[in-house]
Order: C-alpha cells, then structure tokens, then sequence
C-alpha cells in the first residue's frame, strides 16, 4: 500500500525526515497563510510552537518538515506516540490544492518509524478534507467547535484552519 505513496513523493521531489526541532522556514509558512484571504487560524509563531511542543517535558514529540525539490518547506507536521499509533496535533500545507502529497508523505514516514495508523486532529477547510480523503484517511469522529464572536465583528472567514495544539493538552 506505500508503493504509490512513496513513488509519487519521489517522483514529484517531495521529501521528509522526522527531526526532534521545529523546521527553519516555519514563520514563512504561517505568513503564507495569514496572508489568505478570509481564513480563521490559531496563533502560530516559532515561539508558540516551541512553548507548546518543544518545551513540553510530558511527552516527546515528533516533527516532520516536508520540503519540494527545491529544499523549501512547504507543509510540517508535529505528533506524539501513543501505542503503536501517531496522533499529529498540530500541521500546515502550504498549498492545500496539492496537499495530498505531503499527505502521503507523513504516511510514508509514519510507516518508517512502524506506526500502525495517523490520526490527524485538524478541523478546517473543505478543500483539506478532500486531501485528507485522496491521501486515504477516513474520517472517524467529530466534536463541535464553538465561537464567541464580538458584537460589530466583520463577518466570520469561510476558511477554517484549527488544530489541537491550539487547545493545551
């Protein structure tokens, strides 16, 4: 089941290797986003990141930078064992159009560290889902999402990007 996965990365020039820090690029990445038009996003810096995974003593976390041809990053992900499983709390793709590479990419990798399963904890755009889907993850539960917004606010973005390192643990 990794042949097509491993083989389309490999021919398109995507590349990922689990490291113990937090990518260089990373800030670029998130101003890529903010920089979308109508989208709703949590906080996200190097010094959030490394408040929120590196400096965590509970658990040893796992990230990975996938970068293009070229050697740019173009999507990280960062997860946590548990079991023989990888939960990734926390991801971007810098182009959700072409996600399902990346995608495929954290499943080659997961599969080399012998992870039996992904479950990505992510709620957001549709066009991400679709991704998620050809990259061949179901989805298995949801849970609402609440939002207080300020009388006046502007309307709310279409365009969702939330993960669980926006909740604490």
């Amino acid at each position: 089941r990794l042949l097509l996965p491993r083989a389309m990365c490999r021919a398109s020039g995507v590349s990922a290797r689990w490291q113990q820090c937090l990518p260089d690029g990373i800030e670029e990445l998130w101003d890529r986003v903010a920089a979308l038009p109508d989208i709703a996003r949590g906080e996200r810096h190097r010094e959030f990141l490394e408040w929120r995974f590196r400096a965590s003593p509970q658990r040893e976390w796992l990230v990975l930078p996938v970068k293009n041809r070229r050697g740019n990053l173009i999507a990280y992900f960062v997860g946590v064992r548990h079991g023989d499983h990888l939960r990734v709390f926390d991801l971007l793709l810098a182009d959700r159009d072409a996600g399902v590479l990346p995608l495929q990419a954290l499943v080659v990798a997961a599969r080399e560290l012998k992870f039996d399963s992904v479950r990505i904890l992510f709620g957001g755009c549709a066009r991400m889902h679709r991704a998620l889907k050809r990259a061949g993850f179901q989805l298995r539960d949801e849970r609402p999402c609440f939002l207080i917004q300020p009388a006046g606010a502007a309307q709310l973005p279409r365009q969702w990007w939330l993960t669980k390192a926006g909740e604490g643990g």
